[in-house]
């Protein structure tokens, strides 16, 4: 039985993955809206075999942070991050640290909303990976790419003004 933590401050959203993630027949999923219980749960020896995470949390702590943190005690943890905001439109500390975790962990992303199709093969992805998906890798880099456009256009207007 594989057991599955899943962090979101929306109590809809954690209804809803609960929901499709058990009649998917994962019967042990634990539901947490604050970070520091899913780091309280996970530093119980990496109990955990999967790791759902929200990247924007109203909270003093981001899932980024929380999943970078996890990481460091469950090297071998796969996690799936979801957000309503678009890679490309999250903040600067998010958006590096999901670099980060891309080149050492299984991670993978979905954008909300998502179907319970897209949610189950994410989860059937990550757990039969040993690496992040090409197609995250490939999106985070587009959205590196993205952000690096915004940054030089910016920096031009910027210019042109003064």
């Amino acid at each position: 039985m594989r057991k599955i933590l899943v962090l979101d401050d929306q109590p809809d959203s954690l209804t809803a993955l609960q929901a499709i993630l058990e009649y998917r027949g994962y019967s042990a999923v634990v539901p947490v809206s604050d970070p520091r219980e899913a780091i309280r749960i996970l530093s119980d020896k990496c109990a955990i075999d999967f790791f759902v995470c929200d990247i924007v949390l109203r909270s003093s702590m981001t899932g980024a942070e929380t999943a970078f943190l996890v990481h460091q005690s469950c090297p071998d943890l796969p996690i799936l991050f979801t957000s309503g905001t678009a890679l490309e439109g999250l903040d600067k500390a998010d958006f590096e640290t999901l670099s980060q975790l891309l080149a050492a962990a299984r991670v993978d992303f979905l954008q909300k909303p998502f179907t319970a199709a897209q949610l189950i093969s994410a989860a059937d992805r990550l757990f039969a990976a040993q690496a992040a998906p090409p197609e995250f890798v490939r999106a985070l880099q587009c959205a590196t790419d993205h952000r690096q456009a915004l940054r030089k256009h910016h920096t031009r207007v910027r210019r042109a003004g003064s």
